[in-house]
């Protein structure tokens, strides 16, 4: 699940975003939590951020940058898929990395990349102080 609440409906009207990863406690995955930084070497482009997720996933179930990006995940079942497109947890990446934290950028990386499966996306902006809801499948995003 993921949520986000700002202005009238969060406390000082500032923008709170969460995930709440609800998968079945039973799998044995909960063992391998893990919090990665990523810092990227002196004169690269891309930002710092932390993606929230497991020992031997590459990417991001959730995340937030140093420029008050936030982004999280809900999966979604469709059937419209592909395997031609930006594979959903390294797009969550890239998006916290060089977007810039606003969400003009996120969705101008999000817009120049395809879809690969069907998933409910939150991408929440600090800087903005506002936050988006995407629902994707493959070749779509509903904003």
């Amino acid at each position: 699940s993921v949520a986000a609440a700002w202005g009238s409906m969060a406390a000082g009207g500032l923008l709170r975003a969460s995930r709440n990863l609800d998968w079945n406690q039973n799998t044995g995955i909960n063992a391998f939590k893990l919090v990665t930084v990523y810092e990227p070497a002196e004169g690269e482009e891309e930002r710092s951020y932390a993606t929230f997720g497991f020992a031997g996933m590459v990417g991001a179930l959730a995340g937030l940058s140093a420029d008050g990006l936030a982004a999280g995940e809900a999966g979604v079942d469709v059937r419209n898929v592909t395997f031609r497109g930006f594979p959903w947890t390294l797009r969550m990446r890239h998006v916290l990395g060089s977007s810039g934290g606003t969400l003009d950028g996120a969705m101008r990386l999000w817009n120049a990349t395809e879809n690969t499966a069907g998933f409910f996306h939150l991408l929440g902006s600090a800087q903005d102080n506002e936050a988006l809801a995407l629902e994707t499948m493959a070749g779509y995003t509903a904003q």
